[in-house]
């Protein structure tokens, strides 16, 4: 069984072996130091550390489960049950990711909530922008991170829908959304930085298309700190279909998230 460690700015989720669903992972919190004003002559204040801890549960599991008749693979020219699973996987993929982006946004409070201004949950219709103001909702929501004291340490991001990425290649500062990555933004939805957050687009935000009218979508923008999150490939089988002449292709992926620090994460609502 792989061993998983993720480490966060300011938090660690120490090393952990994930058997399946109901596991659990430790994250330890490392505590604030408080600063004081030192007095010459005087005691000096100490300050008690504990132990602090958040456990992540493994709680989420997801799956795929297919059968590829024997005729299909003696007449395929190709290896089709490598191909199936691979897209199996990336599947599996974009689930995972919906499970995650269509739920965290929900922990962000108003006050760290962009819409049409700043703590306002009234979506930004961004047509309704000049062309040059495209860029305001993403710069609104580093505002929001500054204010809450998250470092620009390189670690911040957004997650934006295609049609808010159109919009901010179609404005005046459409030059800083151009990238040096040796991989294709079609692969990694990696697209550029701006205002020191990495910017990626996804189809997986809620309401990302537009498919429910009206509706807003639910962009995100945070720093590395907000979120946790673990996840384990498990048990992928081939194996007879006792049911017909084939084979049985299947896979599990157990995972688990939490949003650990929300005042470093910032819903943009947008449609």
């Amino acid at each position: 069984m792989r061993a998983v460690e993720v480490r966060i700015k300011s938090l660690a989720i120490t090393r952990t072996d994930i058997k399946g669903a109901g596991d659990k992972v430790v994250i330890r919190k490392i505590p604030t130091i408080q600063i004081f004003d030192h007095v010459v002559n005087a005691d000096l204040p100490v300050q008690d550390v504990s132990d602090e801890s958040i456990t992540l549960l493994i709680d989420k599991a997801k799956g795929y489960n297919f059968n590829v008749t024997y005729v299909d693979q003696y007449q395929s020219d190709i290896a089709i049950i490598e191909k199936l699973t691979e897209d199996a996987a990336m599947q599996m993929k974009v689930a995972i990711d919906q499970s995650v982006l269509q739920s965290v946004y929900a922990d962000v409070a108003t006050a760290n909530t962009v819409g049409t201004s700043i703590g306002v949950t009234t979506p930004l219709q961004l047509s309704s922008l000049a062309t040059a103001t495209y860029i305001t909702p993403l710069l609104n929501a580093g505002q929001v991170l500054d204010a809450n004291n998250v470092p620009r340490d390189g670690n911040r991001w957004a997650v934006i829908t295609p049609q808010f990425a159109n919009y901010l290649k179609l404005s005046d500062l459409k030059q800083v959304l151009i990238t040096g990555d040796d991989k294709s933004p079609l692969r990694n939805g990696y697209v550029g930085e701006i205002d020191g957050m990495k910017v990626y687009i996804s189809n997986n935000i809620l309401n990302a298309n537009g498919a429910t009218v009206g509706a807003p979508s639910e962009c995100l923008v945070g720093h590395s700190s907000a979120l946790a999150f673990a996840s384990q490939f498990q048990k992928p089988e081939m194996l007879p279909n006792p049911r017909t002449f084939g084979t049985l292709v299947r896979g599990l992926n157990v995972y688990g998230f939490k949003t650990v620090k929300p005042e470093a994460m910032v819903r943009v609502r947008v449609y």
